[in-house]
């Protein structure tokens, strides 16, 4: 199977240790990632869990391993799972959003309108560094119009047409 169809997950947990890499069928990891094309030039970052000083870094190792191999134009990153975002996913996002500038490729936040990501990233002003949609759909017809990008209000709630959701 060649890179360009293949998904790479990686689960990781805290142990006493530091870090410990957990298989795919993991049910004590407590992050998570998973990497897949989901059109052409359009790679999706799934991350979930608590993204902290432990896990981070195995979900850094996925990105810079995977990503260059299936070279995308757009890199969705879908948050929506994330129950916890420390100062270093906050690192991450930042490192990855340079690293776009520099290799020619875009960055788009999905699920960051989640009250334990939005707080942070408004917090740290990171959010304004990145596109935002509301779902992956969204993130990665490129068609859509930009009027459609969710903003994140101040309570951390969604809204919508219908109200806040």
């Amino acid at each position: 199977m060649n890179d360009a169809n293949r998904s790479f997950v990686s689960q990781s947990r805290s142990t006493a240790g530091g870090t410990a890499s957990a298989g795919a069928g993991s049910s004590d990891a407590s992050a998570g990632i998973v990497c897949e094309p989901a059109a052409e030039g359009v790679v999706v970052a799934r991350l979930w869990g608590e993204l902290d000083l432990a896990t981070v870094p195995s979900v850094r190792g996925v990105l810079e391993d995977v990503v260059p191999r299936l070279a995308p134009r757009r890199l969705v990153i879908d948050l929506s799972g994330v129950t916890l975002m420390s100062s270093r996913a906050i690192e991450l996002l930042v490192s990855a959003h340079r690293w776009a500038r520099v290799a020619g490729f875009h960055v788009v936040l999905v699920g960051a309108s989640h009250r334990s990501v939005a707080r942070p990233l408004r917090a740290t002003g990171v959010l304004k560094l990145f596109e935002t949609r509301r779902d992956i759909p969204h993130a990665v017809q490129p068609g859509l119009e930009v009027s459609e990008v969710v903003p994140v209000p101040r309570n951390g709630l969604r809204q919508g047409a219908g109200g806040v959701r």
